[in-house]
């Protein structure tokens, strides 16, 4: 399996505190932020101005989204039939 690099699209978000993507993206990862609030709380990204508030809402869902494509292609990689059943 390859290494993700986590630093590889490293773009600040927040300007008034320095926080970047993959910061912010750890975060998601480790389940500690998925949404404005808990990402201001672990990363302290948009307690400042708040002028990156939009651009950290499209930054999780665009991370969220991509995490459900992945869950969904692991599924469908395990070849496995839906569990449900009918009668």
């Amino acid at each position: 399996m390859a290494a993700i690099d986590l630093h590889a699209t490293d773009r600040v978000v927040c300007r008034c505190l320095g926080v970047s993507e993959s910061e912010i993206r750890c975060a998601v990862m480790e389940g500690t932020a998925n949404c404005l609030r808990s990402v201001i709380r672990v990363t302290g990204a948009g307690g400042g101005c708040n002028s990156c508030h939009r651009a950290i809402r499209d930054f999780l869902t665009r991370e969220q989204a991509q995490l459900q494509a992945q869950l969904v292609d692991q599924c469908d990689a395990s070849g496995s039939s839906p569990t449900c059943v009918t009668r």
